[in-house]
C-alpha cells in the first residue's frame, strides 16, 4: 500500500471524523458497507485523516486499496485511481485492475456501454470475493480531478455498497461555494443517500494550538502559538508549515508555501492580488467601506472579481454577514508582498476616503503618506475617543499625533503644549502614567515659546502622573515649582488647580493646617472664576485636612459639597478624587462600613465608564482597608482579586499586597504573608510615608507570627521614631508594646533587651504625645491609646483593669479581631486572678470570634490560656466556622495535574499570574493557562473560589 501512514496522535481535532470512518469499516465487515465522500478546502487534512483511518482499518483486518486522481487536463487516464489501487494485489487474489482491462480487450469489439457494464460487474464481483470474511476499503483521493470513467465506476459501486462488504472512501476539495469539481457528479447520490458526506471544517483555535504544540514538540512560546493560530485560520496544513518555520526561527512564509499560495492567487488574474491586499489592509472595515475602496482600487468590475475570489474560497463572508474577509491571513501576507509600494499607498488612500470623517481613516492617511491629513484625523480620533471614555484608543491616537507633529506642522488652532496635555491625560486614564510623564517632560524640554498658563497646565499634568506612577517625591517637587509660578500670576483655572495641588501635597506630607489654608485659597479663586471642577478638587483636599486636624464633621461636610460639585462639573477625575478623599476620611475616623459603601458605589460608577482601573484605583484599596478591620477578610481578598483583574497601577497593587499580607498573618499563613510582602516591596513607591508606615505595621505583625518578637520590637521602635502621627503609628506602638510584654513574660531571654522599662516609657510617650491629626478625634485612635497603656501594664504581669473597656469599644466599632484580642487579654488576667467564671465568658467570646475569622494564631493563644485556666471551649457548628478544625479532602483536586496543584497553592497564597510565573520559572501566559485550566477542572468561577477548594487553612 502506498498510502502514507499517519500517527493518530498527530491528527488533532478530527477525532469524531476518524471514529466515523473506523465505524464504517466495522459495519462493512458485517456486510453493511457505505460510500463516504470526505470534503474540505486544500490543506484541511483529508489525506491525513484517511491515512490515520487506514491504520484503524488494518487493525480490523481490512484489505485497503488506495489510488488518487491527477489533474491531467484533457489527457485523461481512464480508471487511473483503480489501476493504482489494484496494482499491489497478488495474482492468486485476482490480479490487478489492468488484468480486468486485458480480459475485457480479449472479448473483442463490444459496444461501449456493454463493455463498461461487463467491467463494472467484474469489479463488483472481485470486491465481493475479497470481502469474504474481511471488509474491503477502496480509497479514491482527489476526486475533483477524476476522469469520467472513474466517476462512472464510483457511482456504480456507491449504490449497492450498503448491502456489500465494501467501504468506498473518496476525497474531494471544496471551494468557497462548496463546488467539488468533477466530484459534483456525485451530488445527486448525496441527495439520494447513497453517498455519505464527511465535511472537514476549519480547526478551532484550541485544536490549532494543540497541533502547533505537537509539531514543535514541547512547550513553545505562547506568542508564537497565537501567531500561528491567527495566520492559519484553522487550516491544519498551513498551521503545520507555519509552526515548522517558527521552529527554525523564521517569521516569513516558507518559500514552498509562498509559491503555492501565489499560484492560487495568480490563477484569478493580476487584479486578484490587489483585491486581496485591499481586504487585508481594510481589517474590520464595514462592508460599505470595503466595497467603496475596492471599487476605487480595481481597474475592472470589483464586484465580479470579489465574487470570483469568494467562489474559490480565497475570500469568505464575515461572521456578521457584513462584507468579506480573507479565508486565511497568510493570503493577505502573500498579496501584500506582491503589490508595489505606490499601489499600496493608493489602496490606503482609497480606504481613507471611504472611511470619510471616521477616526479609522487616520491610520490609512498615514500609510498613504498624507501626513497632514493623518494628523488632523488622529487628533479628531483622540478627542472623540476621550469623550467616549475609550482611553486606550485615545492614548494610541495621541501617540500618532505627537509623532506626526514632530514631522509636520500641527493645526494652527492647537498649541503644542495643549497637545501634550491632552495626550498625557489620555495616557493617564489608560493606565500608562510613565508614558504620560515622558510626553509632558518632552514638551517642557522642547524649548517652544509658551505662556504661563500653558506651562502651568503641563506642570499640573506632570505632577499628577508622577504621583499616580508612584514617584511622590518628584511629584511634590514639580508642585512646588508650579506653585511658585502660580503665586506670581493672576488667578486662573490653571493657577487655582496648581494651588489646590499644593494643598494636596501638604496633605500627603501631614501638614494639615498649611494644606487646609492653601486649599481654601484655591477654592476662593475657583469660586470667583466659576471653575467648579477646580473648586471640587480644592474643597475635597480642604475637607481631608480639616478632618485630619480633628474637625471631622466640618471635613466631611466639605467633602460632601466637593462630591456634589464634582458631579455637576461632569469631571470624572475630580469626582473620583473626592470619593477617594471621602473614603480616606471615613476610614481614619473608624467609620469603616460607610467607607466600604462609598468606595464600592464609586467603583461601580467608574466601571460603567471603564475607568475603575485608573482613576478609581485607590478606591479598591480604601474598600479593602475598610473590610479588613471589620473581619470581612474573604470579601477583602475578593476585592484584591477584582483590582488585579481590572489591571490597576502597580502602586495600588503594592498597597493591596500589604492588605493581603495582613490577612495572611492574622490567619497564620506565613508563606502567603511573605509572598505578599515581597510584592509590596517590589519597586515600592518612594516618598509616601503612609506606605512606609503601613509596611512597617504589617512587617511587625509578620515577625511576631514567626515568634521573632525582638526583631519586631526593634523594627517598630525605629519606625515610630521617624514616622508622622496617625492611626498606623498608634497601631505600631501598640504592637511594639505587646511584643515587649511577651518578651518580658518569656523570662530569661529578656536580658538581651537593654532597659525594658525605658523602652516601654519611650513607646508610651510616642503614643500619648499630643498630635494635630485625627487620631485625637478618632474612636479607634482613642482606644488604641488605651491598648498601649494596657500593654505597657501587661509587661508587669496580667492585669484586667483596661481590657473590658477596650473590648467594649472595639465591639461598638465592629472590629471583630481587635475585640477578640482584648477579650483574650482580659481572660488571661482573670485566669491569673483565679476568676474562672468571668474568664470563661471572655475567653469563649474571643474563641467564637477567632473561629469565625479563621484567625489561627489568635486561636492558638486562646487555647493556651484555656489550658492554663482549665477552661472549656465550645466549638461553633461547622456551618458557621470560617476555618474548620479538620480539613476534608475535596475530590475535585484529584483532577488536577501536579503542576496545576502547585499553581493552585501559589494562587492560594495570593500570588498574581506574573508572580506565579517568576516563582515557577515559566512564562506569564503559561501561568495564566494553568490557572484557567484548574478553574475549569474545579468547576468554579474565579481564582478566589479555586483557592478555597484547598480549604481555608491550606498553605
Amino acid at each position: 500500500m502506498r498510502m502514507a501512514r499517519a500517527k493518530t496522535a498527530d491528527l488533532v481535532g478530527r477525532d469524531e471524523e476518524l471514529a466515523r470512518l473506523t465505524s464504517a469499516a466495522g459495519r462493512a465487515k458485517d456486510g453493511h458497507g457505505a460510500c463516504v465522500l470526505v470534503t474540505g478546502e486544500p490543506g484541511a487534512g483529508k489525506s491525513r485523516l484517511v491515512a490515520a483511518a487506514a491504520d484503524r482499518w488494518h487493525e480490523l483486518g481490512a484489505l485497503v486499496l488506495d489510488g488518487a486522481c491527477e489533474p491531467y487536463g484533457n489527457d485523461e487516464l481512464a480508471y487511473r485511481p483503480f489501476v493504482q489501487a489494484w496494482s499491489p494485489v497478488d495474482t492468486e487474489d485476482g490480479g490487478g485492475f489492468a488484468a480486468l482491462l486485458i480480459e475485457l480487450a480479449g472479448l473483442g469489439e463490444l459496444p461501449a456501454d456493454v463493455a463498461r457494464a461487463w467491467l463494472f460487474d467484474r469489479v463488483a464481483r472481485q470486491l465481493d470475493s475479497w470481502g469474504r470474511g474481511r471488509p474491503v476499503v477502496v480509497v479514491v483521493e482527489d476526486v475533483q480531478w477524476a476522469d469520467g470513467s472513474t466517476l462512472a465506476l464510483l457511482r456504480f459501486l456507491a449504490r449497492p455498497a450498503r448491502k456489500r462488504p465494501w467501504l468506498i472512501v473518496a476525497t474531494a476539495r471544496s471551494d468557497g461555494e462548496d463546488r467539488l469539481g468533477a466530484a459534483d457528479a456525485l451530488i445527486d447520490l448525496l441527495a439520494s443517500g447513497h453517498v455519505e458526506r464527511l465535511a472537514l471544517a476549519a480547526l478551532t483555535d484550541e485544536h490549532v494550538r494543540a497541533l502547533v504544540r505537537t509539531v514543535l514538540d514541547g512547550t513553545p512560546d505562547e506568542t508564537v502559538v497565537d501567531t500561528v493560530v491567527t495566520r492559519s485560520g484553522g487550516n491544519p496544513y498551513l498551521a503545520t508549515e507555519l509552526a515548522l518555520a517558527a521552529a527554525k526561527g523564521g517569521k516569513e512564509l516558507p518559500p514552498s508555501l509562498h509559491r503555492l499560495l501565489s499560484r492560487r492567487i495568480s490563477a484569478h488574474g493580476r487584479d486578484a492580488e490587489l483585491a486581496l491586499a485591499t481586504v487585508a489592509v481594510a481589517g474590520d472595515a464595514p462592508g460599505d467601506v470595503l466595497t467603496a475602496a475596492l471599487a476605487a482600487v480595481l481597474p475592472r468590475d470589483a464586484a465580479a472579481l470579489v465574487d470570483e475570489l469568494a467562489r474559490s474560497a480565497l475570500l469568505v463572508p464575515r461572521g456578521d454577514g457584513d462584507g468579506v474577509r480573507l479565508r486565511h491571513a497568510v493570503l493577505g501576507e502573500v498579496a501584500l508582498r506582491r503589490v508595489p509600494p505606490p499601489r499600496l499607498r493608493a489602496v490606503h488612500r482609497c480606504l481613507a476616503l471611504a472611511w470619510g470623517d471616521d477616526p479609522a481613516a487616520a491610520w490609512h492617511w498615514e500609510q498613504a503618506g498624507e501626513l497632514a491629513h493623518a494628523l488632523d484625523t488622529w487628533l479628531a480620533a483622540g478627542r472623540v475617543s476621550t469623550q467616549a471614555g475609550a482611553y486606550s484608543a485615545a492614548a494610541n491616537a495621541y501617540a500618532h499625533v505627537l509623532d506626526l507633529a514632530a514631522r509636520v506642522d500641527a493645526p494652527r488652532d492647537v498649541a503644542a503644549p495643549l497637545l501634550a496635555v491632552e495626550a498625557a491625560e489620555a495616557m493617564h486614564r489608560a493606565g500608562d502614567d510613565d508614558g504620560a510623564v515622558h510626553v509632558v517632560r518632552a514638551a517642557l524640554a522642547a524649548g517652544d515659546a509658551m505662556d504661563d498658563a500653558a506651562r502651568l497646565a503641563l506642570l499640573d499634568r506632570l505632577q499628577a502622573c508622577l504621583f499616580a506612577a508612584g514617584h511622590a517625591t518628584e511629584a511634590f517637587g514639580v508642585v512646588l515649582e508650579a506653585a511658585e509660578l502660580a503665586d506670581g500670576v493672576a488667578p486662573s483655572p490653571e493657577s487655582a488647580r496648581i494651588v489646590a495641588a499644593d494643598g494636596s501635597r501638604l496633605m500627603f506630607q501631614s501638614s494639615y493646617a498649611e494644606g487646609a489654608a492653601r486649599s481654601a485659597l484655591a477654592a476662593g479663586w475657583a469660586r470667583e472664576l466659576g471653575a467648579h471642577d477646580v473648586l471640587a478638587y480644592a474643597l475635597g483636599t480642604q475637607g481631608v485636612c480639616r478632618a485630619a486636624s480633628g474637625h471631622v464633621a466640618e471635613g466631611l461636610g466639605l467633602l460632601a459639597e466637593a462630591r456634589r460639585l464634582a458631579a455637576s462639573s461632569a469631571s470624572v477625575a475630580v469626582e473620583a478624587r473626592t470619593s477617594i478623599n471621602q473614603c480616606y476620611v471615613l476610614a481614619n475616623v473608624s467609620r469603616y462600613a460607610e467607607c466600604v459603601e462609598v468606595g464600592r458605589e464609586a467603583i461601580a460608577r467608574l466601571a460603567t465608564r471603564s475607568l475603575a482601573h485608573t482613576l478609581g484605583a485607590p478606591l479598591y484599596y480604601n474598600v479593602v482597608i475598610g473590610l479588613v478591620p471589620l473581619g470581612e477578610w474573604d470579601a477583602a481578598l475578593a476585592v484584591c482579586e477584582q483590582a488585579e483583574t481590572a489591571a490597576v497601577p502597580a502602586t495600588t497593587l503594592r498597597f493591596l499586597a500589604l492588605s493581603r499580607a495582613r490577612v495572611a498573618v492574622l490567619r497564620g499563613r506565613p508563606d502567603a504573608a511573605e509572598a505578599a510582602l515581597a510584592v509590596a516591596r517590589d519597586d515600592q513607591p518612594r516618598g509616601q510615608p503612609a506606605f512606609d508606615l503601613e509596611h512597617a505595621v504589617v512587617s511587625t505583625l509578620f515577625l511576631r507570627l514567626q515568634r521573632r518578637d525582638r526583631e519586631a520590637l526593634e523594627l517598630a521602635r525605629d519606625t515610630v521614631r521617624g514616622s508622622p502621627d496617625g492611626i498606623d503609628r498608634l497601631r505600631l506602638c501598640a504592637e511594639a508594646l505587646s511584643a515587649l510584654a511577651d518578651l518580658v513574660a518569656a523570662g530569661g531571654r529578656v536580658r538581651r533587651i537593654d532597659d525594658p522599662h525605658g523602652v516601654r516609657d519611650e513607646l508610651l510617650a510616642a503614643a500619648m504625645g499630643g498630635s494635630s491629626d485625627w487620631s485625637d478625634a478618632s474612636p479607634e485612635g482613642v482606644n488604641l491609646r488605651r491598648v498601649c497603656i494596657a500593654e505597657g501594664e501587661r509587661m508587669l504581669g496580667p492585669h484586667s483593669r483596661h481590657w473590658p473597656v477596650i473590648a467594649e469599644a472595639w465591639a461598638e466599632l465592629g472590629l471583630l479581631h481587635d475585640c477578640a484580642y482584648a477579650n483574650l487579654r482580659l481572660a488571661e488576667a482573670l485566669v491569673a486572678a483565679r476568676s474562672s467564671t468571668p474568664a470563661s465568658e471572655a475567653l469563649q467570646s474571643a474563641h467564637q470570634a477567632a473561629q469565625r475569622l479563621g484567625a489561627a494564631p489568635l486561636l492558638a493563644e486562646i487555647a493556651a490560656v484555656a489550658r492554663r485556666g482549665h477552661l472549656p471551649l465550645a466549638d461553633l457548628a461547622p456551618s458557621n466556622t470560617a476555618s474548620a478544625g479538620v480539613r476534608r479532602h475535596d475530590p475535585r483536586l484529584d483532577a488536577l495535574t501536579r503542576r496545576e496543584r502547585e499553581v493552585l497553592g501559589l494562587v492560594r497564597s495570593g500570588l498574581t499570574n506574573g508572580q506565579v510565573a517568576r516563582r515557577l520559572g515559566i512564562s506569564e501566559r503559561t501561568a495564566a493557562v494553568h490557572v484557567s485550566n484548574l478553574i475549569a477542572k474545579l468547576g468554579v468561577g474565579s481564582r478566589l473560589e479555586a483557592a478555597f477548594v484547598l480549604g481555608p487553612d491550606a498553605h
